[in-house]
């Protein structure tokens, strides 16, 4: 007898990315996401057209007005048919709960580690409510979910 395969709701497909600076104090960049009040890295949904690695490109853009794409390994042309991608550090799903504009859906996230040098960032009051560096001992203090915390962890231990 076969089981009915369960009904998980919606995914959508997103990028995140963490940063971590490359000089001492090693600190990680992260924002103040508005919907969930918890500090998070930068991330959001991959737009209709874009492959996860040019959302997470784009998102750390508008999150934190820096450009990473040199510090990211680069997408590879395998032909005029396909190319390959850089590879995710993580790939993620993650159950989202319903708010009063959407229901309960799943993230299918696409998660990235880039090592850039120290530089500042702008913070844009549309996109977070706060963004800033923060080294592993202060992180352990912010509010955030449990899996950027395990995240966090194993980044600054690489």
């Amino acid at each position: 007898m076969t089981r009915p395969i369960p009904q998980l709701g919606e995914k959508h497909l997103t990028a995140t990315v963490y940063i971590l600076t490359s000089d001492e104090p090693k600190r990680t960049l992260l924002v103040h996401h508005k919907r969930f009040d918890k500090w998070l890295p930068p991330g959001g949904h991959v737009e209709f057209g874009e492959n996860p690695y040019e959302a997470a490109l784009r998102e750390v853009r508008e999150e934190a007005g820096i450009d990473v794409t040199s510090y990211f390994p680069t997408m590879r042309q395998a032909d005029h048919h396909a190319s390959f991608l850089p590879l995710p550090t993580y790939l993620l799903e993650e159950r989202i709960a319903a708010s009063s504009n959407e229901p309960e859906h799943f993230h299918i996230d696409h998660v990235y580690l880039v090592h850039v040098p120290h530089s500042d960032v702008a913070h844009d009051p549309n996109e977070s409510h706060d963004i800033g560096w923060f080294t592993h001992e202060e992180t352990l203090t912010l509010p955030t979910f449990e899996d950027v915390r395990m995240s966090l962890k194993e980044i600054f231990e690489k």
